[in-house]
């Protein structure tokens, strides 16, 4: 497991950046980034096209992180999933007891303490939360094999990461058009939305759910 910290930790000022469940307010975003994408196919200054571009990745970045770690709580805290069918045998939390008292409060879930101990930026650590998540041993793999698609999705999560790093790191530009970065930006939104919608119907069907219950979910998050 490379997205794992192998040793798990409570931080309740982390805790509270974990956004509420709710695809509205990311859907919103995305739309923005779409519009901004508009703006630049007719922005004829190259320097502020070119920062716009960059902007672009880093921003949608991360709005999928986010939308991902309100996703993956409201999974494990609606289903009641086990945090040791995720985290393994390393489930035992560090919490320093001169602050019990702080993590006692009913906004700190299960789900956000799990969550809390991935990298969700990292390609790995989303294979790892969801493999776990879906009792399989490689949920890309799974995932490609259920949605019978052709293109690899671990590869396509992976190589976005890497331009994110260059972008930030290695000071390296977006070379690609406005209309490809739309895709990009379906793309990954629709990564989002599908790996929880199947994990939902994956998990209600292990655990013989009624559907109604999955569409209160869904629900919720509009």
């Amino acid at each position: 497991m490379k997205g794992y910290k192998k040793t798990a930790y409570i931080d309740r000022k982390r805790i509270s950046t974990i956004p509420d469940f709710d695809f509205t307010s990311f859907d919103e975003e995305i739309t923005t980034l779409k519009n901004l994408c508009e703006v630049v196919k007719d922005e004829k200054g190259k320097e502020i096209a070119q920062a716009a571009k960059n902007y672009i990745i880093i921003r949608l970045s991360g709005i999928i992180e986010n939308e991902l770690k309100a996703c993956v709580p409201k999974i494990i805290d609606s289903f009641e999933i086990a945090p040791s069918q995720i985290l393994g045998n390393n489930r035992v939390v560090e919490v320093d007891l001169d602050r019990f008292e702080e993590f006692t409060d009913k906004e700190i879930t299960k789900g956000k303490i799990v969550t809390l101990q991935y990298q969700l930026t990292n390609v790995y650590g989303i294979n790892d939360v969801f493999s776990g998540l879906n009792n399989v041993k490689n949920f890309f793999y799974w995932l490609e094999d259920v949605t019978k698609s052709s293109e690899s999705m671990f590869n396509y999560v992976k190589t976005f990461g890497a331009e994110r790093n260059d972008i930030i790191h290695n000071l390296k530009q977006y070379e690609e058009e406005p209309d490809d970065l739309i895709t990009t930006i379906n793309n990954l939104q629709g990564f989002v939305r599908i790996s929880f919608a199947i994990t939902c119907a994956n998990i209600a069907i292990e655990q013989k759910i009624d559907k109604g219950k999955i569409q209160k979910m869904w629900e919720m998050g509009k």
